[in-house]
């Protein structure tokens, strides 16, 4: 489980932009200590990383606000759900658990929710895309999702 601060519409009188939820992640790769050194050591640290969320557009459909049902954006994001570069530090003891890491990380997702100025209710902006009077070429923080976690390495 991670938590992040995914794709919340800025905060007007709604709850907090924490969140719970899983995450499976795909095309991953590690360097851990072990593998730098060729042995094993006390403690276990790694970075680690993956490209792939198949439970991301899930999540998004799961969390987000109703008054984003009837953008029409929202099809095409669902898509990009899926697409969710991610990076991560792990922490073990192996003395204690040989299987569970323990860590941080963060990851970024390509679109946010946002209002528009004047607008009663919040509309997708994807990276690259013109949003209102801003420009979403750029990444920001409402595109982050920073996460601690307890994961299973086999």
């Amino acid at each position: 489980m991670c938590f992040g601060r995914c794709n919340r519409v800025p905060n007007r009188n709604t709850a907090s932009p924490t969140l719970f939820y899983p995450s499976i992640d795909l095309l991953r790769w590690r360097i851990s200590n072990n593998l730098i050194r060729g042995r094993s050591s006390t403690v276990f640290y790694a970075l680690s990383g993956s490209v792939l969320d198949p439970l991301g557009p899930i999540t998004e459909v799961a969390t987000r606000d109703q008054r984003l049902d009837s953008d029409p954006a929202r099809n095409h994001i669902f898509w990009e759900g899926f697409l969710t570069p991610r990076a991560d530090i792990e922490f073990g003891i192996p003395e204690l658990t040989k299987n569970l890491v323990v860590g941080g990380g963060a990851a970024v997702r390509f679109f946010r929710a946002q209002y528009n100025p004047g607008a009663t209710t919040p509309t997708y902006c994807e990276v690259g895309a013109k949003c209102g009077h801003d420009s979403a070429q750029k990444l920001n923080w409402d595109n982050a999702e920073l996460n601690v976690f307890v994961k299973y390495v086999p």
